[in-house]
């Protein structure tokens, strides 16, 4: 369950929550150490299609049996636009946030799932698509042109040759590289994302500086690999040492300083995996597995996970109720997936212990260190913040368009992707202020200066309060 921020019984504990909130997370205020369970799901990959024209070597869909790629194929013949919109309206009365639509390749099956995602949209959800683009053709085009929907492409090395390699097909950089570059023309928000393994590892620059000077973007996510769940032994090599990982953040690092690009990744690292204070500063705190706590995976039969990596199975959208499946999540949700060090870590919450799924692929077991995690060997750095200053002479309110869900003990408030979870009582005194200014803050919610900035600063972070 997420930290919830209600008002306070001394301005000291609301501080020491507040220092959680602006210290550890930039968009919501998760507390690994609490186990209670959310009703609602803030986020859902919805995979709806398993077939791929690619065969990514490092993806989980690689390592599928010849029997479950035929069971796959008779799927995405067998389900039409009907079936797409039943699991849609189920994912509607979940009441998510934002969906991404994932696969597979969700183009395979984009005709039939065209109306699933206005559905989706209609209902004031944020949608994204994780998509490798090459089948992008004109009526794609056109739908995604006149949506608010941004794609999250896929991007395994500008070396041409390698990059065949790592996907199995040939020709593929010439058609991703046209594919991306047709969507930002038609005005589409299009990032990309490089998963690293020894493969492509040699060419993560050579990869920036294409995706920028060729492609145009500004920004460069790369994502270390790790073992899939059905993998076979022979890719165990395949998986980037904590000695390349660390090397594969350097990089990033001097991406961001030497080509002007925003640098990030897509996985949760401990933060003991971090060899250098230089590394450790830039990327402390960035991600942390939210799997079965925030974000949660519906696959193309409707099953409900707490991760895609997983195949574990908690419930199914179609014949229950997202809460009950989410109940089921304890473990991912309390501390029983964390191993002793991470438990008795004084970073914890700032962490949240890597990765529970490379544990398990690596060690065979949940509750087994990150695989790149060294407890004794985390460097030395203050995570402190500065509290905010905030000026007393700018007005605010609560936000027209934010949306307030009621939640377990608590409201969800979202603007757009964004969200965090507040106390229903600190939430309606907000609103009743109308405009009000930090002095307002102050006096009705009896708070210090510093302790109502950094409130302040906070809730306009994430959207819900904005200045006048």
């Amino acid at each position: 369950m997420p930290a919830v921020l209600s008002l306070p019984k001394s301005n000291n504990s609301l501080q020491r929550l507040l220092h959680k909130i602006h210290s550890f997370f930039a968009k919501t205020t998760l507390d690994l150490r609490c186990n209670m369970s959310l009703w609602y799901p803030p986020f859902i990959e919805w995979e709806i299609t398993p077939s791929c024209n690619h065969n990514c070597v490092h993806c989980y869909n690689y390592w599928r049996s010849n029997d479950e790629i035929s069971i796959d194929a008779d799927f995405d013949h067998n389900a039409d636009f009907t079936y797409y919109e039943t699991v849609a309206e189920k994912i509607i009365d979940s009441k998510p946030v934002s969906v991404a639509i994932t696969g597979g390749e969700p183009f395979i099956v984009f005709s039939k799932v065209k109306s699933a995602i206005d559905m989706l949209l209609h209902a004031g959800i944020e949608v994204s698509i994780n998509t490798n683009a090459t089948l992008l053709n004109d009526d794609i085009l056109a739908f995604l042109r006149d949506r608010p929907i941004k794609i999250f492409a896929s991007f395994p090395c500008a070396e041409p040759t390698v990059c065949d390699k790592i996907v199995g097909v040939k020709g593929t950089l010439k058609r991703i590289t046209e594919a991306i570059c047709t969507l930002k023309e038609a005005g589409i928000d299009v990032a990309t994302n490089t998963v690293v393994s020894e493969l492509n590892y040699p060419y993560i620059e050579m990869t920036a500086d294409y995706l920028k000077n060729v492609v145009g973007q500004k920004y460069f996510c790369a994502t270390r690999a790790c073992l899939p769940v059905n993998a076979k032994e022979e890719f165990r090599k395949q998986i980037l040492s904590r000695e390349h990982f660390n090397e594969l953040m350097k990089t990033l690092l001097k991406i961001r300083q030497e080509k002007d690009m925003d640098v990030d990744f897509a996985r949760a690292y401990s933060l003991c995996s971090f060899q250098s204070e230089d590394v450790l500063a830039a990327f402390a705190g960035k991600r942390q597995c939210s799997g079965g706590k925030l974000s949660f995976v519906v696959t193309s039969e409707g099953n409900i996970k707490a991760c895609a990596m997983d195949s574990e199975i908690y419930g199914n959208i179609l014949t229950g109720t997202f809460s009950s499946a989410i109940a089921k999540m304890a473990s991912w949700q309390d501390l029983k997936y964390l191993p002793d060090d991470c438990k008795a870590c004084k970073c914890l919450n700032l962490c949240g212990g890597g990765c529970r799924i490379d544990a398990l692929t690596t060690f065979g077991d949940f509750s087994k260190l990150d695989p790149l995690s060294m407890p004794n060997a985390l460097p030395h750095i203050d995570f402190s913040r500065e509290d905010s200053f905030f000026p007393p002479d700018v007005s605010c309110r609560v936000s027209d368009c934010v949306c307030v869900t009621r939640e377990n003990n608590c409201l969800r408030i979202s603007r757009g992707s964004r969200y965090t979870f507040l106390a229903e009582d600190a939430f309606e005194l907000l609103r009743q202020m109308s405009v009000f200014s930090i002095y307002d803050m102050e006096k009705n919610l009896h708070l210090d200066s510093k302790t109502a900035a950094n409130i302040l600063t906070f809730l306009i972070d994430v959207g819900i309060i904005e200045t006048l």
